[in-house]
């Protein structure tokens, strides 16, 4: 039932209702709540249409128990929480991100912004409707703005949308996002946290390496070495060499630019670090985490390690479990005071 809910298609039906994303920098702004995800019946009826034996799955009873249960979620989500996708311009190239954000109401005061990193390469493990509603509605219920990069490349249909390179100029999108707080709504610039599952945790490395403005970082499922996870897993290395440019003549470099371990020394003592990893995960090897944690421990960089045991790489068994440790951390890590 979880895959059946996270599955969704990645076009956006534009619409023309009132936004909360004015500033200028914000292109083509438009609800999440819009085209199949307009109503909860809406999106229903787009599942059972668009997806393979959904139809059948649905009609089970116990899956009929849990689209009540998901009903009532999703109508009190569009009474509480603002979901925006829109696009903005870095290095002359057209990005899609999302903002999610609690409806403003009688209390003023601003809020520490969450920047996520997703997984994945292109339009593989974007950030989509069920994914964004299913991880961080419920977070920025609790008092964050969360936003998002597709990443360039994302979808081809976008002209002038660039290249993904793993870990080179699409940095920028990350980037951009920091720079760029001040201009979402209800956001305290000064309070910025950034978060990355699998790719995106070498994003989040990476950016926390360049950018005093992150403020306290978390990683989930992340890889810190490149060149020594061939071994486990070489099948990555057809999309390295796809997508990193010079990864033929410049192979040992630039999966060193981009294995944090190497340089962990360069991410600022003022941020920290929450590692989490699923103890079985058939992805990233958990060692990742556990060797992170070592170094981490040699440089007296403030961090936390935990390891969900027996989960696997989307730690979907201590899904509860994760999403209270990472609002516990950016609230903690966020309010200055030490982890």
């Amino acid at each position: 039932m979880k895959k059946l809910l996270l599955a969704f298609c990645l076009c956006y039906a534009f619409s023309a209702s009132a936004t909360e994303l004015t500033d200028k920098n914000f292109l083509n702004v438009n609800s999440c709540f819009s085209g199949p995800f307009a109503s909860f019946d809406s999106w229903w009826s787009f599942l059972s249409q668009h997806k393979s034996g959904a139809a059948e799955r649905m009609a089970k009873p116990e899956n009929q128990q849990a689209e009540a249960s998901l009903r009532k979620m999703f109508e009190r989500f569009q009474n509480t929480i603002v979901c925006e996708n829109f696009d903005y311009i870095v290095d002359g190239v057209l990005v899609r991100g999302f903002y999610v954000a609690p409806k403003p109401g009688a209390q003023k005061a601003k809020l520490p912004l969450i920047i996520f990193n997703r997984g994945g390469n292109g339009d593989l493990g974007a950030s989509v409707f069920g994914y964004i509603m299913m991880n961080f509605f419920s977070m920025a219920e609790q008092g964050f703005v969360i936003v998002g990069s597709q990443y360039r490349g994302f979808i081809k249909q976008i002209p002038n949308s660039g290249t993904d390179e793993f870990g080179g100029k699409d940095l920028n999108d990350v980037l951009k996002l920091v720079d760029l707080a001040s201009a979402f709504p209800q956001v305290d610039s000064k309070r910025i946290g950034m978060y990355g599952f699998s790719r995106g945790g070498m994003m989040t490395y990476m950016a926390a390496k360049q950018s005093p403005k992150i403020s306290s970082i978390a990683v989930a499922g992340g890889v810190v070495d490149l060149a020594k996870e061939l071994e486990t897993r070489p099948e990555m290395e057809n999309v390295y060499k796809h997508r990193i440019p010079n990864y033929a003549t410049q192979k040992v470099q630039v999966l060193a630019e981009r294995s944090a371990i190497l340089w962990a020394d360069k991410i600022p003592k003022t941020t920290p670090v929450l590692l989490l990893h699923g103890g079985n995960d058939e992805r990233v090897n958990v060692n990742n985490a556990k060797d992170m944690d070592k170094k981490l421990t040699e440089l007296k960089h403030p961090h936390k390690l935990v390891i969900y045991e027996g989960d696997n790489h989307s730690i979907g068994k201590h899904r509860k479990e994760l999403d209270a440790e990472l609002v516990a951390w950016f609230k903690d890590t966020l309010s200055n005071k030490k982890p």
